[in-house]
């Protein structure tokens, strides 16, 4: 009796280990994560000339009116074909989110 008991306490605290140890490359990756989006949060933002010049770089001009809204920035400007157009810009990495065409009466 005590053999089998001692060997099934044995089983389940072995296997509890295993668990334990293939579970934690998927807690420190978690983390990891984790730490990579507190990161890319805490980057600091950029500035307007920054935002002008990476926009003036793309290609628009006559490049007015930027702000900053909630989580982006916001501007107007030609594009290419000299058409106006509103320009959201996410506000760390300068990427262009969103191009929306502005009519004429606007």
């Amino acid at each position: 009796m005590f053999a089998t008991k001692s060997l099934s306490t044995l089983a389940i605290c072995t296997g509890m280990l295993v668990t334990g140890a293939s579970l934690s490359p998927a807690f420190a990756q978690t983390a990891n994560i984790a730490a990579v989006a507190q990161t890319a949060s805490a980057a600091p933002a950029l500035n307007i000339k920054q935002v002008y010049d990476k926009l003036e770089a793309a290609g628009y001009t006559d490049i007015t009116e930027i702000e900053r809204d909630r989580d982006v920035y916001e501007a107007k400007a030609r594009n290419k074909e000299g058409q106006r157009t509103k320009i959201d810009m996410h506000p760390v990495t300068g990427d262009i989110v969103k191009t929306e065409l502005k009519s004429k009466d606007r």
